[in-house]
């Protein structure tokens, strides 16, 4: 299951109508992934709850998330 994820980077400017460019610009610099499949990272993620897709990406790679949505489906 692939999801594609907005992080919770504190830019200081969510309002702003060019905050996604900033947002992904700034996640490429920080090599924080955009898009996940999340079988990396849990053994069964069709079942897992969103707190468990949540934990595991934001252990891994040190952001908390603000929204994720499935793009491609196992």
């Amino acid at each position: 299951m692939k999801i594609k994820i907005e992080w919770e980077f504190d830019l200081g400017f969510k309002d702003h109508p060019d905050y996604m460019q900033f947002h992904n610009k700034f996640a490429d610099e920080q090599g924080v992934p955009l898009v996940v499949d999340m079988c990396d990272y849990l053994k069964d993620p069709e079942s897992a709850s969103s707190d468990q897709i949540t934990d595991a990406l934001s252990d891994e790679h040190g952001w908390l998330i603000n929204d994720w949505y499935v793009i491609e489906a196992c």
